[in-house]
Formats: C-alpha cells, sequence, structure tokens
C-alpha cells in the first residue's frame, strides 16, 4: 500500500503542476477548456485518493473485524464477546444504528453484559439523554467495577454535563485500571486542558 503521506504530496504536486499549466496556456479557447477540464480531473482524482488514503490510516478498520481473517457475521455469530467487538467496532465509528442492533442481539443472550451496557449508554448520551447515559453506565459498573470503557465514557459524561468533579473521580477509576496506552487517557488529557 501506498504511503498517505506520498499521496497527499504527489497530490499537492499534481495541483500545483494543474495551476502553472492552466496560468501558462496559450492555445484557442476550445482546445485550452478541455486541457484545463482533462487536467483538473486528474488533480482530483490524485487529490481525492490522497485524500483517502490519509482517512484510511488516520481510521483504519479493526484487523479483527474483518471477515477476512474468519470472523463470523453478525447474524451468523451468538458468541458474546465477538458481538461485543463488533459493537465496539462500530461505536468507534459512530455507527450508531449498528451499534443499537447489536446490543440488542447481545441483551437478548446475556442481559447484563457489562460492555453492552456501556455501549447502550453512550446510545443514549448520542441522543442527548445523559441521565439515561449514567444509569446504564452504572449498570454496567454494578456488573463489573473494573468495566474500563463504563468508567470512561461515565467520566465524560459527567464532565461535558458540567459535574467536571464527579467526572475527574470517576477517571482517577478509570486510570488505576486502564492500561499506560489506553486510548482514553488520552481523551482524558484532551477534557482536561479544555477545561478543568
Amino acid at each position: 500500500m501506498i504511503n498517505g503521506t506520498w499521496l497527499a504530496f504527489a497530490g499537492i504536486v499534481a495541483l500545483f503542476i494543474i495551476s502553472v499549466l492552466l496560468y501558462w496556456s496559450d492555445k484557442k479557447n476550445g482546445e485550452r477548456k478541455l486541457r484545463q477540464a482533462g487536467l483538473f480531473l486528474a488533480g482530483l482524482a490524485i487529490g481525492a485518493g490522497a485524500l483517502l488514503a490519509v482517512i484510511q490510516q488516520t481510521h483504519p478498520k479493526d484487523p479483527s473485524m474483518s471477515m477476512e481473517m474468519g470472523m463470523e457475521s453478525e447474524e451468523e455469530t451468538s458468541d458474546v464477546e465477538t458481538l461485543a467487538k463488533m459493537a465496539h467496532e462500530a461505536l468507534r465509528q459512530q455507527d450508531f444504528n449498528r451499534v443499537s442492533d447489536l446490543s440488542r442481539k447481545i441483551t437478548a443472550i446475556q442481559p447484563n453484559h457489562p460492555e453492552t451496557l456501556a455501549h447502550i449508554g453512550m446510545l443514549h448520551f448520542s441522543m442527548g439523554e445523559s441521565d439515561g447515559a449514567i444509569d446504564f453506565f452504572n449498570r454496567a459498573l454494578k456488573e463489573d467495577l473494573k468495566q474500563e470503557e463504563a468508567l470512561l465514557y461515565k467520566g465524560m459524561v459527567l464532565f461535558q454535563t458540567g459535574k467536571k468533579s464527579e467526572g475527574k473521580k470517576v477517571w482517577e477509576e478509570y486510570q488505576k485500571l486502564a492500561p499506560p496506552d489506553a486510548p482514553g487517557r488520552t481523551m482524558i488529557q484532551v477534557f482536561l486542558s479544555k477545561g478543568s
């Protein structure tokens, strides 16, 4: 795969060359317009390819979710942990409809699955229902006091709804449990730097 940075660079160079060619074009109007359109489309294609490569690098698909890796589809599996991983990936992509569908399937199998309760909490929060979100995070933590996602998300919701000191306390619990390289730690730092 070509590195997205190089593709972005190539797109910028192509757009620069197109601009120079358009500026210095001295042919008849019809021929110039045809050349301009062709050059513009070529530059646009390169730029779009570069943008897609950058997006692919900054938002890679979770390889554990790949059908090529032998994972069953949502319809084929009833394994709660597999479905929870799929729901987590859908949540990361903000595909709330898919999170909702997967959560329903999981709770039909295991009604109090802690990670799923945390996902349902985030669904409530995405709909502006912060109290409903907190209720689901608390349910998840009732099932598993060390449920990292529930702690992370609960702290975030508390922090965003103005209960910053409560949110910080929840995040302190999260930081005791989460590995040093956990992405949630970065998110917490961003929130704290924006308004502690």
